[in-house]
């Protein structure tokens, strides 16, 4: 976002979003994470790949419950890639986006009460240590980063099928053809891009490409807490926000700012009269009006006003 985005109004928006009722039954679906009760969760552990999540508490379903946060998008890396520097870096590529509102004590700060509850929840349950999940600060701000990677490891997801990326996220086929033959792109590394409008006053949702999302839009992050081994030893946990979908809200402001014009004033030039140095070198005596030069000047440099 550029520096005529409107930080105040974007977020004043962003609290309404925040804060109102579900407008169709698919919202109905994902909670909301700035009103959940963590201990309406448990754990449940994952063969493939080899990892911990949540579920309804007291259900017999292994069904990974989905959570859903709304922010300025502040910071992204999405589809589509074109090209890397480093080949061997495609398989740990990122889907991301970093969240963030910059109004104090918003309901988007209750976020963070919830992530707390939900890790202590994980910690408590799992026999190891379980780092929470990260954040970042942007512009004094703190955010969100949720993110999911394009590819899996095969040796942790063998019983899983190839399934493909698809001409959203990946256009060109450049993902496709730089896949390392140990990774593959699995169904837990999905992410649905959408964006929302209104059809006969009904909020419906509706396919959007990933480079449609800039920063400063208001968007809804669909995402799940994954617990992963860390290290070698596994004796380490890590508590990710793994995206499962993004969805574009409203892009007023950030498309506002783009259309404002910078209002610095006109500043009147002051007009004084030019001097400048300029460095001479002498080093031929000969070329020299002796007459003109003292001796002490030779081979020196001086200055004369132009």
């Amino acid at each position: 976002m550029n520096t005529f985005y409107d930080k105040s109004g974007a977020s004043a928006l962003l609290e309404r979003r925040i804060t109102e009722a579900s407008r169709s039954r698919s919202e109905d679906s994902v909670q909301r994470l700035w009103d959940i009760r963590a201990d309406a969760f448990e754990t449940f552990a994952v063969s493939e790949p080899p990892s911990y999540r949540l579920k309804d508490a007291g259900s017999t379903e292994a069904e990974e419950v989905t959570f859903r946060v709304r922010g300025i998008l502040c910071q992204k890396l999405l589809p589509p890639i074109f090209q890397v520097r480093n080949i061997n870096s495609v398989a740990f590529l990122r889907q991301t986006v970093q969240l963030v509102s910059f109004m104090p004590g918003s309901h988007f700060e209750k976020y963070y009460e919830s992530m707390a509850g939900v890790t202590k929840v994980l910690q408590d349950s799992i026999p190891a240590k379980v780092h929470p999940p990260a954040t970042q600060q942007y512009e004094g701000q703190k955010s969100l980063v949720i993110s999911n990677p394009y590819f899996s490891r095969r040796r942790h997801t063998s019983g899983m099928e190839s399934i493909p990326l698809g001409d959203v996220v990946d256009p060109t086929g450049y993902l496709s053809r730089s896949q390392p033959q140990n990774f593959h792109h699995t169904m837990d590394n999905q992410v649905v891009y959408l964006k929302e409008h209104l059809e006969n006053e009904t909020v419906k949702f509706k396919t959007q490409r990933p480079e449609g999302f800039e920063n400063g839009d208001i968007v809804e992050a669909q995402f799940s807490f994954v617990v992963f081994p860390t290290g070698k030893t596994g004796d380490e946990f890590q508590i990710r926000m793994c995206l499962r979908a993004l969805v574009l809200l409203d892009d007023t402001f950030r498309r506002a700012s783009l259309m404002t014009k910078p209002t610095y004033g006109q500043v009147k030039p002051t007009v004084v009269a030019l001097k400048r140095k300029v460095v001479y070198s002498y080093r031929d005596d000969e070329e020299m009006d002796a007459e003109s030069l003292s001796g002490r000047m030779e081979g020196k440099r001086f200055c004369i006003d132009e």
